[in-house]
């Protein structure tokens, strides 16, 4: 079955245009959107105001894009001659639909990366208790109302956060351009090759717990991901007590899916390779003392003189021994390819430490580029016959390839108490200025209440800064969308079971409308924002539209 690659979320006049294909029109959407903008501010893993040059989220996104493209192109070209037994191969995979996804994948992470979504995880299930707290100071509630908000809330608060749910919320509903619908209205095939986890939150497959982390659609965009289950990019297996068996991706999400491993596992080791935090080098040497015929899985690695790289290996290989695919089958029997491949390639590795010279940067770009095509090699398209569905098929010890580095990056990187350190300082700013601009919504309502709000939500934002400059514009749209009463009826609805107030679904109304606030912002105005809140004495101004850029 062919699927209509012009359909969009909503389906308004669009006017044609014979010189771009709607997935370039798609494409050109995402890159103009100021939320794509703000990523060159925002951390991959190390912060992009720090002196080395560094992956922020925008150039990393970029060459995910890129990866994806090309990737999409080898694999037409592969299967050129083949049907795929399922008619033309450019039916189901699109470069410029793969370049959508890439480019989008990453556009609702908040402030500080991975920290920082982590943050905004915890400050969910804390905020039923953070609540709380509050209303016993202030005394103006009984115990048993106290008590019934707390359940509420916290039923809402099992939405939580995640980076991709965020991703899909702002280009399906957040992101604005022209007079359209909130969101950047695109197709239904570029929505589906974004939506790398595409199920709601606890609707993962039952076999791989460890994806009941990761989701791609609040309930809120729940009707963008029935739209494209209805439209057949999307399948889902259940069993007969509707229990989710597995979901089968669109295949162009599968493949933005593996460039986000291939870049994180390549560019992510050249940043450090080249700022001396992952020795190469030295890698290297570890793998040539080591016996082509040693059993990583049951390895001490006597033979390597380096004591930390010794080490790093012990903790790479127990890494890999739980290794599994997406479907969540272990990989381990394939570790043995993975380590002869390892082995042959490990003369290509640098020799020494990153210089700066010509050559240094040229031995960079030759391990870079071999890594790349090795990972690209490893990928084919396969009809399943029976879902009648084209799928990313990936050699398992490609995979266990990209885990190896990716893996070196946790070892010598990710897990190190420097970064730790700066983590905590990030998350720490990311809480104080959620709570300080939740208490600031809540005043904003409150004046408005006075101000008689029926009348206040009448007038266009623009007529408000001067009515309410202490909250930026966006925020206060926000804040008005999600406090509408058929909005708060919706989330009184929506609590599973479980009696909603009205309180509870103004609280959760508030936090969400912050949320998607401070996923508009860039690092360095989030850390400014909590320096000023610490009572910085640092001159400078910040005025409210700064804060809407």
């Amino acid at each position: 079955m062919v699927r209509d690659s012009t359909r969009r979320v909503h389906r308004l006049a669009h006017r044609r245009e014979l010189w771009r294909s709607s997935a370039q029109v798609d494409k050109d959407r995402v890159f103009y959107s100021r939320e794509f903008r703000r990523l060159s501010g925002v951390t991959q893993v190390i912060p992009p105001q720090t002196g080395f040059l560094f992956h922020d989220r925008l150039t990393h996104s970029l060459k995910v894009a890129q990866v994806a493209e090309t990737l999409a192109r080898r694999l037409i070209h592969k299967h050129k001659t083949g049907t795929v037994r399922s008619g033309r191969i450019e039916d189901w995979i699109s470069p410029d639909h793969c370049y959508v996804a890439g480019l989008a994948h990453d556009i609702g992470h908040p402030p500080f990366g991975h920290a920082g979504e982590h943050q905004l995880q915890t400050m969910f299930e804390k905020l039923p208790d953070v609540w709380v707290a509050q209303a016993h100071a202030v005394g103006d509630l009984s115990p048993a109302e106290i008590r019934a908000t707390r359940e509420g809330l916290a039923a809402l608060c099992a939405r939580s956060f995640e980076g991709n749910a965020q991703s899909t919320r702002i280009v399906a509903s957040l992101s604005v351009r022209r007079q359209d619908p909130h969101g950047l209205n695109l197709t239904l095939r570029s929505l589906a090759a974004i939506a790398k986890y595409p199920w709601l939150r606890n609707q993962h497959p039952v076999n791989v717990p460890k994806l009941s982390k990761k989701w791609s659609f609040y309930r809120d965009e729940a009707s963008v991901l029935e739209e494209l289950t209805t439209e057949r990019f999307i399948r889902t297996d259940t069993a007969a007590n509707g229990a989710v068996q597995r979901v089968h991706r669109w295949i162009e999400a599968e493949i933005m899916d593996w460039a986000d491993d291939i870049t994180y596992a390549v560019h992510d080791v050249e940043d450090f390779f080249r700022a001396g935090m992952l020795p190469l080098h030295r890698v290297r040497a570890g793998l040539l003392d080591l016996d082509p015929d040693t059993d990583w899985m049951t390895a001490s690695f006597e033979q390597i003189r380096d004591d930390e790289i010794r080490s790093c290996f012990v903790y790479v290989a127990e890494k890999l021994s739980k290794s599994i695919a997406f479907d969540g089958t272990p990989l381990t029997g394939s570790l043995p390819p993975m380590w002869d491949r390892l082995f042959k390639v490990a003369r290509a590795l640098p020799s020494g430490p990153f210089s700066g010279t010509h050559d240094s940067n040229s031995q960079m770009h030759r391990f870079a580029s071999f890594l790349i095509r090795y990972l690209s090699s490893v990928t084919s398209a396969v009809y399943d016959t029976r879902t009648r569905r084209v799928q990313l098929h990936i050699a398992p010890e490609g995979i266990l390839f990209a885990e190896f580095f990716k893996a070196l990056n946790d070892f010598f990187v990710i897990q190190t108490g420097a970064l730790a350190a700066m983590q905590e300082g990030q998350s720490s700013s990311l809480e104080q200025v959620f709570h300080t601009y939740c208490t600031m919504s809540r005043q904003l309502l409150a004046r408005m209440d006075k101000d008689d709000a029926s009348r206040v939500r009448t007038v266009p934002i623009s007529r408000q800064v001067d009515l309410y400059r202490e909250v930026p514009a966006t925020l206060r749209e926000y804040i008005l969308e999600n406090t509408k009463p058929d909005s708060l009826a919706e989330l009184q609805a929506a609590g599973g079971g479980v009696l909603v107030n009205a309180v509870a679904a103004m609280e959760f109304a508030v936090a969400m409308a912050v949320v998607d606030f401070l996923c508009g912002m860039r690092d360095s105005q989030l850390a400014l924002l909590a320096s000023q809140l610490n009572g910085s004495r640092e001159p400078g101004s910040m005025p409210v539209r700064w804060l809407d850029s």
